[in-house]
């Protein structure tokens, strides 16, 4: 389904190469003829963007209820409106419509696209909540609903009538943030916890607008591979407590959650959702293209040289060199550093997770120790000779030893040293669930004081709209970029190729990524 991020993407290109240009109208398959014809010579005088609608406004929009006609269009699952330079190409049999300007030529292809007066665009709009892409949003109004409401604030989060744009992934990725169990009764959210879930579906969906992909992850934080453009959606496990992602059907699609970093209270679930996180189990990635694990969509041969590189065994199956990259990906980031080093002089061996085994011999041969064994035995012995850092610890400048802690890593360890009713007095006076044991508590504790880059992004003033984003990356450069992440550039999710694109010279110009007609298989 087409997520809000990329409608407005398609609204903020089309009004900077259509708007107020007189049109031609036709429909190539013949399915929207009618309206076609309505449209057809009239001035496009606006475009609106609510959720996953576009709106578009033909006539003179100057005079209050005139003789606008609305053209109302919902992509479903992989629609696309193209921009070509006139002229374009022959249009698919999938074109509904096709608008030509004096430059610009538009194809649409939908699964809604209906036309009407004014009282069609007021008719829809009134049906759908606030969406945090608008200038005229209004998060009391969504906090209203929340508050009304039994559901669970995962069933909310996909409810068109209570906030508009918001799609699965990004519903997995808001929670995630927010650190709320996407089960939790939304009539139970604190204030607090509401805007939280405001803050985090603001800034992400504003972000898919810039980028054209929906990237969810913070580069303050440093998360290794395959934690780069997405926390929990599709992963298996969590890259902030490395516990388990456990999955489970919410009205028929497949929530996510970390039961460490997103705690529930159980008290507060009725039997019925108690019963549907039973059935949860641990997150089986599967082959997404939009949101693929690593490995995914690699070869053999790309996956063994992935393996080659980082000195691991490139035997067994296409499966087993998945699963034993992705162990290899999933590990802490940790660093050794000499210990007899001077502390004017630090030597950083480096990352032990992209050492090769030759790396690992050429070290211990420097060191004058021994360089047989298997990569564990060399990594081991290598160890002992060096201290074993996390790389957050280290400066950006130089290198430190384990005694500098941060601030932050203090904390954590006062957490360890608490009593479990000082642990649970913490817990709730910041409103979180203070069941469990000991060390559920202080994950919970950690979870919640959060990362650094959480820290950072709360000094960010969060506004509604897109007119305050800046510069937006094109849709081409779009596609680029999720091609080099192992996505499909033509899904939906990540970004449509053409649409919103800044369209090429035409002397130039190519329609990428156009799926090959299928060859028939029936017998002549």
């Amino acid at each position: 389904m087409v997520e809000g991020h990329q409608v407005h993407r398609v609204a903020i290109s089309h009004r900077k190469r259509l708007l107020n240009s007189v049109v031609g109208a036709s429909s190539p398959n013949g399915k929207f003829a009618d309206g076609a014809s309505a449209i057809s010579g009239k001035t496009l005088a606006r475009i609106e963007a609510h959720g996953k609608n576009l709106f578009y406004f033909f006539g003179n929009d100057e005079k209050p209820r005139s003789d606008l006609v609305v053209v109302h269009i919902h992509f479903g699952m992989s629609g696309r409106f193209t921009l070509f330079n006139a002229p374009g190409p022959e249009p698919g049999a999938n074109v509904r419509l096709k608008l030509t300007s004096s430059n610009t030529e538009a194809y649409l292809s939908s699964m809604i696209c209906q036309h009407g007066g004014l009282e069609l665009y007021d008719e829809k709009v009134n049906k759908l909540g606030e969406d945090p892409l608008r200038e005229d949003a209004m998060s009391e109004r969504f906090w209203e609903k929340i508050q009304s409401s039994k559901k669970s604030i995962g069933l909310m989060l996909m409810d068109q009538t209570a906030i508009a744009g918001v799609g699965n992934i990004y519903r997995a990725e808001i929670l995630f943030r927010a650190g709320i169990h996407p089960e939790q009764p939304s009539h139970t959210l604190s204030r607090e916890q509401f805007e939280r879930v405001w803050r985090e579906s603001v800034l992400l969906l504003q972000r898919g607008v810039k980028t054209g992909s929906i990237l969810t992850v913070d580069p303050a934080e440093n998360l290794p591979e395959p934690w780069k453009r997405r926390y929990i959606y599709n992963h298996s496990e969590c890259p902030r407590c490395h516990g388990v992602i456990r999955s489970w059907e919410i009205s028929k699609r497949r929530a996510y959650a970390c039961e460490t970093c997103q705690p529930l209270d159980p008290h507060v679930v009725n039997s019925d959702r108690k019963i549907a996180l039973r059935k949860s189990s641990k997150h089986e990635s599967f082959n997404s293209h939009c949101a693929p694990e690593p490995g995914a969509a690699k070869t053999v041969a790309e996956l063994r040289q992935a393996l080659k590189s980082a000195g691991l065994a490139m035997s067994g199956s296409k499966t087993q060199l998945v699963e034993r990259l992705k162990a290899t990906e999933g590990k802490e980031e940790v660093w050794l550093i000499d210990s007899e080093a001077n502390n004017d002089e630090t030597e950083t061996f480096g990352d032990t997770r992209r050492t090769t085994v030759a790396q690992l011999r050429a070290a211990l041969r420097e060191r004058g120790l021994q360089i047989q064994g298997t990569r564990s035995d060399l990594l081991a012995r290598l160890e002992q000779n060096t201290v074993v850092i996390k790389r957050d610890a280290v400066p950006e400048e130089s290198v430190v030893s384990r005694t500098d802690r941060s601030t932050q890593a203090d904390e954590f360890v006062d957490l360890e040293g608490k009593k479990v009713s000082e642990l649970r007095d913490q817990l709730a006076s910041l409103d979180q669930p203070t069941t469990g044991k000991k060390a559920e508590l202080v994950a919970r504790l950690k979870a919640y004081l959060g990362h650094p880059a959480e820290e950072a992004e709360e000094s960010i003033e969060v506004r509604p709209g897109t007119a305050h984003l800046g510069e937006i990356r094109d849709t081409w450069d779009a596609a680029m970029d999720k091609k080099r992440a192992g996505e499909s550039a033509a899904v939906e999710h990540v970004g449509m190729i053409d649409m919103g694109a800044e369209v090429k010279d035409t002397s130039q110009q190519k329609i990428p990524f156009r799926k090959r007609k299928r060859r028939s298989t029936r017998s002549k």
